[in-house]
């Protein structure tokens, strides 16, 4: 469930304005989220670079690595291209909105709807408040308000995207808003309360310990491990395999496809143009990583200054024990239903 939270920030910080706290300049992260790409006829280097769509100093602090990808970069492309949204806030607000008549207090489960509340008065907000937003949306704006109470509304994705602007370089953005918007909103109406359930309780989990959900991943993000990265993302999947696979599909696994099929049909176009391609770090672990997608079509995909650790084997190991884990499960259940008949 956190997985598909996080995604949703790519909406949430781009349509957010605060700025990041300013607590003096830390020192950029070591290991960066950044791969080379190379071969297939390329005639230069193109980057991909995993972010998170927050806005912490620590996050902003750009890796000399990272810096000299972007300079050298004659375009920069993003999940959105962030400089549209304005103009889409509009379009993007109705769509968040129930019908005319109904409200989110009289669909969910008075369960869902108490936990709800509680997560939201802990964010200076209740559900009274945004009793009119559909079920995919207050996830959303939970997300945007958590980031806005930790002062991490400029994301580094926004950033990134305007200095590149300002620049002169050629900026844009892998997906359109409609592609995105239709990803989220996938799920029966009961689907899409079991799911805000379990994020829930996976928040209240976190909150008693006294945690945060946002702050754990950017710890973890800046280690720059992508072994820990997916073991944070399947402690908070949970086991209903069949609910998470139907939906991280559509807002992973299909976006990931697009999306790779995009920058190597801009590679193939202009082989010699130096792309900067810059999406949430989440887009490159598990079985549909992009960079494994791009390798898979033939281009040389190497990680520039990865953690000390084999890495790319831990990650291929952890990868196939979490198939192996959801094929058991699998297995289990038809045996289960066997035995009743």
């Amino acid at each position: 469930m956190k997985r598909i939270v996080l995604l949703l920030l790519s909406f949430a910080l781009a349509l957010g304005t605060a700025t990041a706290q300013t607590t003096g300049k830390p020192a950029p992260t070591k290991h960066p989220f950044l791969w080379r790409i190379e071969g297939k006829g390329v005639e230069v280097q193109s980057f991909l670079f995993g972010t998170m769509h927050l806005g912490d100093d620590r996050l902003l602090a750009m890796p000399p690595v990272v810096e000299e990808a972007r300079d050298n970069a004659d375009a920069l492309y993003c999940e959105l291209a962030l400089d549209q949204m304005a103009k889409h806030q509009l379009k993007l607000t109705k769509l968040m909105l129930l019908p005319k008549g109904q409200k989110l207090s009289k669909i969910l489960p008075e369960d869902v709807a108490g936990m709800l509340d509680k997560k939201l008065k802990t964010l200076g907000a209740s559900l009274q408040r945004f009793d009119h937003f559909k079920i995919w949306a207050i996830s959303i704006l939970l997300a945007q308000l958590e980031a806005s109470k930790l002062g991490m509304l400029k994301s580094l994705d926004s950033m990134l995207y305007m200095d590149a602007k300002r620049d002169d370089k050629e900026v844009g953005g892998l997906e359109d808003v409609d592609e995105q918007m239709k990803a989220i909103g996938t799920g029966t109406e009961d689907e899409q309360i079991a799911r805000l359930r379990e994020a829930l309780k996976y928040m209240a989990k976190l909150e008693a310990k006294g945690e945060s959900y946002l702050k754990n991943m950017l710890e973890i993000y800046l280690t720059g491990n992508e072994l820990k990265l997916q073991n944070h993302v399947d402690e908070a999947m949970g086991d209903n395999d069949e609910l998470n696979d139907k939906f991280m599909k559509p807002l992973l696994d299909d976006r990931n496809e697009r999306m790779v099929n995009r920058i190597s049909k801009m590679l193939t176009s202009n082989p010699t143009k130096k792309y900067f391609f810059a999406v949430g770090a989440m887009h490159f672990v598990g079985r549909s990583a992009m960079t494994t997608l791009l390798r898979k079509k033939g281009y040389r995909i190497t990680r520039v200054a990865p953690p000390p650790a084999s890495w790319e084997v831990l990650v291929k190991i952890r990868t196939e024990l979490t198939e192996l884990r959801k094929e058991v499960r699998r297995l289990k259940k038809e045996l289960e239903a066997a035995k009743k008949k």
